[in-house]
């Protein structure tokens, strides 16, 4: 499709739009942001190069605007299961199971869902990526969210100091991460005791466990 026909067609912009997002997506989850071809992205979404330039600009604003289009409504959730307790106790300090919850309940949601696979892998695949642009990229996506949460922690936990609540907010990301990511291999060193298909029952004991690790004392420096 030439760029003309692109400006003259707007009611097909957004499908041509997503369709190189989600050839893309699977692009760069398969071979990462350098590898990825350009080239076997227009192919796979049958557009030609113009399209990709026409749309996005750049590889780096193609790969900014998946993350983006994976992220923003995974974090929107957050936001509003958060307000939501909070309309529960306005004016109290949340409890920690609310709290925690609300941050890992739309990304246990999030992974059940067999579209999201390409998207899951690519976010993955971003923490070693070698690309500057890729940091800036999650550091931006991430930092409102995480202020945003730590704050809610702070009110609930007066007596932690910064350094403490920040390294325990990072160990209760790693264990989601690791949690939601290293499905089978729990199920196997248990011989299926511990079943990760009820995701509601894994939500829980994720909860409760890093919501003990955030009450205890804090840890001295001396």
């Amino acid at each position: 499709m030439a760029v003309a026909e692109m400006v003259s067609d707007p009611s097909h912009a957004e499908e041509i739009r997503h369709r190189i997002m989600d050839a893309a997506e699977n692009s760069f989850a398969q071979s990462g942001f350098a590898a990825a071809s350009l080239r076997q992205i227009t192919t796979d979404a049958n557009v030609n190069l113009a399209a990709v330039n026409y749309y996005f600009g750049s590889k780096e604003n193609l790969y900014t605007a998946i993350i983006s289009r994976g992220v923003e409504p995974l974090n929107r959730d957050r936001l509003s299961l958060l307000e939501q307790a909070r309309q529960k106790e306005p004016g109290a300090p949340l409890g920690l199971e609310n709290i925690l919850e609300a941050f890992c309940r739309p990304c246990f949601d999030f992974v059940r869902r067999r579209e999201h696979q390409p998207l899951l892998v690519l976010l993955g695949k971003s923490m070693y990526e070698n690309e500057s642009f890729i940091f800036d990229l999650m550091k931006r996506e991430w930092e409102p969210i995480v202020n945003r949460f730590l704050s809610e922690l702070r009110r609930s936990l007066p007596g932690l100091n910064e350094a403490d609540l920040a390294w325990r907010f990072h160990f209760a990301v790693g264990a989601m991460i690791h949690t939601i990511s290293q499905t089978k291999s729990l199920e196997y060193l248990t011989q299926g005791q511990c079943n990760l298909n009820d995701s509601e029952a894994v939500l829980r004991h994720l909860v409760s466990f890093c919501a003990a690790g955030l009450k205890m004392p804090g840890v001295s420096t001396a």
